[in-house]
This record gives structure tokens, C-alpha cells and sequence, in this order.
């Protein structure tokens, strides 16, 4: 007997399946897709519809219960433990032609659980649904035993065939997007391995354009047939020892011209340290490269260096033959020219090398010169390749001299750090024009005519000024000098250490300190005032106790080590008022204090070690202390 049982799923899978009828022996094994129905809606993958189980077909018995692998068909027959199907809208079966009455009853095994009786008799020709809730999203080849049980038997499947979407119309389908169905759906195609399924001119077969980055013919290769192109360095650069470490290499002599309408569009550079085996990759815009754009460019070193190059969209894939070039030993450098004799505007005016590529520490030898020869020489040392005169120590910072100077260089080479065997060549800078002080205020001619000899008399600022050394002379053999940090005196300063000529015009000179040397300033005249010869109201060397006017300060102890204070001398009651400065000229604190409380006071607890000035007032008389704190 002869019976066709007709399995109807639509989105079939079955790869290499054709319609064929199938002699049935004695016994035999049916492999075969089964995925989800039509009325499936809403669910792109491929379900099981259902796990058949105990379906009897006069004169066919199962082997076993029918079902379904759900892994591989070769590693598993159990039932399948996910669900089977999940819908609502039922699932529906064609039966074709006329089973017979079955022996028992027709029943499916959902999910290794519940059981669905189909009841018995007759199925005719016509669509049967089961209503369920379960749903398998499994895709994949199912199994399928039957037993023949008497007469010859064929089995007779019509199965689904798998279709590729063909959204450019090549002829080949996308094997991401795919469809089962018994006839061939609009814009699907039988033949998958589109690689890009938008662009009509790759597929399989597809004739490769050289360079442009493209697979044409989606079998992995961009190559197919193009000439392999391939570069390395230029004749002068191959074997060469380097002059400098960040000298340019060019890497664009190719193995073969470049072929019409192909332009080099990127290199990419293979560094490799020959005596670590260090390796870098350098890619660059064009052929141009120094080793300084890595990180491990040394000194005394050999490297060999590849080239790859991109043609138009396409990297060759090889690089060409190596070529080993040689760093320099340890340089040493110089004065850049911008620095080299030339004279600073200031002191700290920046001073700068050349800059040697990859260095770690720069030494400056600088020598003080004075008639031609090396009075002074310090050694500075610094990471930067630049410096400026008040960086230095142990050399006198003097204007308007000359200062030589060497430089060597500390770099990295395989044996660590090394520095220069010797200095660069020497090269002089000269320090700025030595400032010149002056007293504000003084006419060409006329000089300053200060109202009284309390008035404060000013010399112009300068900075890094310590000290000021004013000096008053007169024809008739009047000569006193007055050195403080203030850039400020009165006359009657002067006319404390001797007495002045009301009316008689004297000479004024001023000097100013920085950095621990004078330098002279601009003259000028001063006119005493008054008419009549003046009597001092004190005098700061006077020893007598009972002179009138007497007006003498003297600090106790001095040296100091914690603090100290002023005994004053003084026939006035006025406040005495207290101004102390360090030897930068910086006012430290400013006091008054009634005269008989004076002594009491203690002055310097919080002070540093040092030389301080103390300028003790009081009226018109005034005194200047120098004190040292230990």
C-alpha cells in the first residue's frame, strides 16, 4: 500500500533538498526543517510548530514516539525543553489526500508536557488547527523516525526552498536575509555570498579593480590579481649614519612605478631597535619620518626600518625591504644665535641653546670675564635648554660685563645616560648696561632746593636695589657719606655727621647696590636752605651726657641671637618712632613709643638671621642703626 503524507510548512528550510519520492525499506530515517506556519505573525525566526508524537498511519506504526532534535540532528533526540510555540492565531496543516482511520488517536507533545488529543477519524483534505501558547525560536534540521510496518512505502515530502535577499540585482543574495518558502519570493534569489548586497558591482565572480579597497569578488582577498607594490628608504637614507637624531628619512623608492591613476595616499613605518628589538609602528600622511616622533629614538643605536605603503584606498599588506640606519654618538650643542653675543635687556632675560632632540639635562659652563680672561666660572644645570644669569651661583652677577659660555648635553644611549665628551664651542653673552641712579627732581642746573633739611630727598627706584650711598661734598672740604637700604635721606642727616652752610650749594652723588656691587649714578647740586649758619640739633657721634639737643640711639646686644633693644639718649620727650628694614630695602615694621618707654621695648623676636637696618626718629632728629641677628 501507498500513501503520500504531505507536510506543508511554510519557511521551509531544508538546503539541498529537492521534491523527490523516497522508497521506503524495511526501516527508515527521515530527516527533515520544520519551522513556522504562514499564520505566525510578527516573528522573523524559524519555530518549530510541533513535536509529533504517536501518530498512527495504516500500515504505519512509529519506531518510537516521533519528535524532533533540537540541537544538532547528530548529538540529540530529546525532547525539546524550550516551548514550542506562543500564539494565539493557531497553527495550521494542509493534509493532503486521504488518511486512513488510525488506529488510535492523533496527539502532540508540546514542551515534553502537555498533550493536545486531536481525537480519531478521518482526517480529509483540509486545514487543521491547534490552538497553543508555546513556541520554539530554534531554527534548524529536525528528525523525524518512522517504521515501516507492511508493502512498500513511499515517503513523499514538498519542502521549502531557502531564498537570499538581492537588493542590488546581481543575481546574488545577502546570506544575512533570508527567506523559506515553496516559490520564489520578489527580490530574493537562490545563490547567497553577496558581501554588499547595495552596491550591483560585488559579488561572487565579480572582476577585482586594483586599489580601490575593495573586494569585488567577496572572497576576502583585495588583491586578486594586482600587482603586490611595495617601498622602503631612498638609496641616501639605507645604511646611513644619522647627523643628527631627528633627521628626516624618506621611505617612497617602490619596488615598481606606480601604475596609471594610483597615488600613494598614506606610509606606514616599521621601526625596530636593533639592539633591544624594541619595535614601533609609525603611520604617516606622507614619506617623510624622523625617529624623534617615537618614543624610543636613542643615541649610538641601529635601527632597520620597513615600509608599507596605501595605494589610493588599499594597504599592500607586505612591507618592503628593510634598511638599517645609525643615530650619532652623544652631541653637544651651543648658543642658539638669537642669544649668541648678544647683550640682555635684564638680567633675567632668558639665554637659550640649540635644542638637541631627546636630551635629558643641559650643563652651562659660564665664566665672568674681565680683561679678556676667565675670572669667575660656575656650572649650572637644567633640563631646558635655556637658562638666565640669576639662575647662577657662585659667580658674581655683575652689569655690564661679558659671561662666556659652554654647553654639553646628557642623553639616553643603550648603556643608560651619557653625557657630551666635550663642550659645544664657546660664545659670549653680555649682562645689561650698569643702571644709573639719580636723584628725582634735579634741574640740569639748578639741582634740588629742598624746603628744609627735613624734607626727604628721593633717588630714583631700580629694582634689586640693597643699598644706597649718597654723598655730599662742598669746595670747602665738606665730604660725608651716608649709606641705607631706603632710596630716601633728609639733610639733616648729613648735617647730624657735620654741620651744613645754610645758603651754599653742594655736590650730590648717589649710588645704588644690586647684587652686591655699586654703581655710580648722576650728579647733582643741592642747595642748603637758609641764610644764617645753622646749629645742629644733634649729632650722632656725640659722647656727652648733658649737652642740649643731645639725641644719640645705640642698640644692645649686637649681634643678637632672639632679640634686642634701643637705648636713646635724647633731651626731648617727643614719641620716638621706630622703623626697621631688611637689606633689600623692605620696611619689616614701623613703631612709636613714648621716650622714657623705650628701653622697655624688645624688637626681632620674629626676624631670620640677617643684617637689618633700624632708622630711630624722633622730631627732627633721626639716626640709622645697622643690627645682626645671629
Amino acid at each position: 500500500m501507498r500513501k503520500s503524507i504531505l507536510f506543508l510548512a511554510l519557511f521551509f528550510v531544508l538546503i539541498g533538498y529537492t521534491h523527490t519520492s523516497i522508497s521506503v525499506g524495511a526501516n527508515f530515517i527521515k530527516r527533515e526543517s520544520i519551522c513556522g506556519s504562514k499564520e505566525i505573525t510578527n516573528i522573523n525566526n524559524c519555530f518549530l510548530n510541533t513535536n509529533l508524537s504517536n501518530k498512527y498511519f495504516s500500515p504505519f506504526t512509529p519506531l518510537s514516539f516521533v519528535f524532533d532534535t533540537i540541537n544538532s540532528i547528530e548529538t540529540s533526540t530529546n525532547w525539546a525543553s524550550e516551548s514550542v510555540m506562543q500564539t494565539t492565531n493557531g497553527v495550521s496543516y494542509t493534509l493532503a489526500g486521504t488518511f486512513f482511520t488510525p488506529t488510535g488517536f492523533v496527539k502532540f507533545r508540546k514542551d515534553n508536557g502537555r498533550i493536545v488529543n486531536w481525537g480519531s477519524g478521518d482526517l480529509p483534505n483540509r486545514r487543521a488547527t491547534q490552538i497553543g501558547e508555546d513556541t520554539l525560536s530554534i531554527s534548524g534540521l529536525r528528525t523525524i523516525f518512522f517504521k515501516r510496518q507492511t508493502g512498500d512505502t513511499n515517503f513523499e515530502p514538498i519542502v521549502l526552498t531557502t531564498y537570499y535577499q538581492d537588493s542590488d540585482n546581481d543575481g546574488y543574495g545577502n546570506n544575512n536575509v533570508v527567506l523559506e518558502a515553496i516559490t520564489q519570493p520578489a527580490g530574493y534569489v537562490t545563490v547567497g555570498g553577496d558581501c554588499d548586497d547595495t552596491n550591483n558591482t560585488v559579488y561572487p565572480t565579480a572582476f577585482e579593480i586594483c586599489f580601490d579597497g575593495i573586494d569585488q569578488n567577496c572572497d576576502g582577498h583585495l588583491n586578486d590579481g594586482c600587482p603586490i607594490i611595495t617601498a622602503q628608504l631612498r638609496a641616501e637614507n639605507c645604511g646611513s649614519t644619522l647627523t643628527s637624531i631627528d633627521q628626516v628619512v624618506r621611505g617612497n623608492r617602490f619596488s615598481q612605478p606606480l601604475p596609471a591613476g594610483v597615488l600613494a595616499m598614506r606610509y606606514r613605518f616599521k621601526i625596530t631597535n636593533l639592539l633591544t628589538n624594541a619595535v614601533r609602528i609609525l603611520e604617516r600622511p606622507n614619506y617623510i619620518f624622523q625617529l624623534t616622533y617615537t618614543d624610543f629614538a636613542e643615541y649610538n643605536t641601529p635601527y632597520s626600518v620597513e615600509v608599507e605603503v596605501r595605494l589610493n584606498q588599499e594597504w599592500m599588506g607586505s612591507y618592503g625591504p628593510a634598511c638599517t640606519i645609525l643615530t650619532p654618538d652623544v652631541p653637544n650643542t651651543v648658543l642658539a644665535s638669537t642669544s649668541c653675543g648678544v647683550t640682555v635687556s635684564q638680567m633675567n632675560n632668558i639665554i637659550r641653546a640649540v635644542v638637541v632632540p631627546a636630551a635629558i639635562n643641559y650643563e652651562y659652563e659660564v665664566s665672568l670675564i674681565e680683561g679678556g680672561i676667565a675670572v669667575e666660572t660656575t656650572t649650572l644645570i637644567r633640563p631646558g635648554e635655556s637658562f638666565n644669569l640669576l639662575q647662577l651661583t657662585g659667580i658674581s652677577i655683575k652689569y655690564a660685563s661679558e659671561y662666556r659660555v659652554r654647553i654639553k648635553v646628557q642623553v639616553l644611549t643603550p648603556i643608560g645616560l651619557l653625557w657630551s665628551t666635550q663642550h659645544g664651542a664657546s660664545c659670549s653673552v653680555f649682562s645689561p648696561p650698569a643702571p644709573e641712579a639719580a636723584i628725582e627732581g634735579c634741574g640740569a642746573e639748578i639741582g634740588v632746593t629742598p624746603a628744609s633739611l627735613t624734607a626727604l630727598i628721593f633717588a630714583t627706584p631700580h629694582g634689586g636695589a640693597t643699598q644706597y650711598r649718597y654723598r655730599l661734598s662742598h669746595v670747602s672740604g665738606y665730604d660725608q657719606v651716608i649709606t641705607t637700604s631706603s632710596r630716601y635721606f633728609r639733610l639733616s642727616n648729613f648735617n647730624a655727621l657735620s654741620p651744613l652752610m645754610p645758603g651754599e650749594t653742594y655736590s650730590l652723588t648717589v649710588e645704588v647696590q644690586i647684587y652686591g656691587f655699586y654703581y655710580p649714578g648722576k650728579d647733582c647740586n643741592i642747595l642748603v636752605p637758609g641764610g644764617v649758619p645753622i646749629v645742629p640739633f644733634t649729632k650722632a657721634i656725640l659722647d656727652s651726657d648733658n649737652v642740649m639737643n643731645e639725641f644719640k640711639a645705640v642698640a644692645y646686644p649686637n649681634p643678637f641671637n632672639n632679640s634686642f633693644a634701643l637705648d636713646l639718649k635724647t633731651s626731648s620727650t617727643n614719641p620716638v618712632s621706630i622703623a626697621i628694614y631688611d637689606m633689600t630695602g623692605r620696611l619689616l615694621e614701623t613703631n612709636e613709643y613714648k621716650a622714657d618707654s623705650l628701653a622697655k621695648q624688645t624688637i626681632g623676636e620674629r626676624y631670620p638671621a640677617g643684617v637689618y637696618n633700624v632708622i630711630v626718629s624722633q622730631g627732627e632728629n633721626i639716626q640709622t642703626l645697622q643690627v645682626v641677628k645671629k
